[in-house]
């Protein structure tokens, strides 16, 4: 794979918003993997918060 690139971004969601929030994730997926170039689209859950976590420390 030639020229390819892999992109990573976090959301923190708050937790009354999880179901909406995963609901329109599913969607933008969805729409993702149609665009030209696309090789694969992957979401992973992850169950801890990065909020008051300093540089170099485990969450």
């Amino acid at each position: 794979m030639k020229n390819s690139f892999s992109e990573v971004k976090l959301f923190q969601v708050k937790p009354d918003k999880l179901i909406e929030f995963e609901t329109l994730i599913t969607t933008i997926a969805d729409e993702q993997k149609q665009q030209m170039g696309c090789i694969d689209i992957k979401y992973v859950k992850r169950f801890f918060t990065i909020d008051g976590v300093e540089s170099g420390e485990p969450p």
